[in-house]
């Protein structure tokens, strides 16, 4: 689906990212549950396997702190994710403001005006 003009296209993509940054909280809260029943669930196979068999109980603890350092990683790089899509959803409202010619919110530009200026 191609837009027309400018204002389209940005509404357009603005929608798509909203879509994206549902979807990106919604893994963060899945991800968030599953670190702590992995880690949970570390500390308790241990607990509990522990009386018969050492080896075996820090053989599967490391297992499964291996799949928490997993998911980790992985929130990070959903949190990193959702990080830059709400940076571009704050950059297509700002073009659409702009569109429609609303420059009071924008920065003036000061800072970077010369001091001899």
């Amino acid at each position: 689906m191609t837009a027309e003009n400018p204002k389209e296209s940005y509404l357009l993509r603005l929608e798509n990212l909203k879509k994206d940054l549902k979807k990106l909280q919604h893994n963060k809260r899945t991800l968030t549950w599953k670190r702590l029943f992995s880690f949970l669930s570390a500390i308790l196979v241990t607990w509990f396997l522990f009386p018969y068999s050492a080896l075996f109980a820090i053989t599967v603890c490391f297992l499964l702190l291996a799949v928490f350092v997993y998911f980790v990683f992985k929130d990070l790089n959903n949190s990193n994710a959702i990080d830059n899509t709400s940076l571009l959803i704050s950059i297509n409202k700002n073009e659409l403001k702009a569109s429609d010619h609303q420059f009071l919110d924008f920065p003036d530009g000061i800072e970077c005006k010369p001091t001899l200026h």
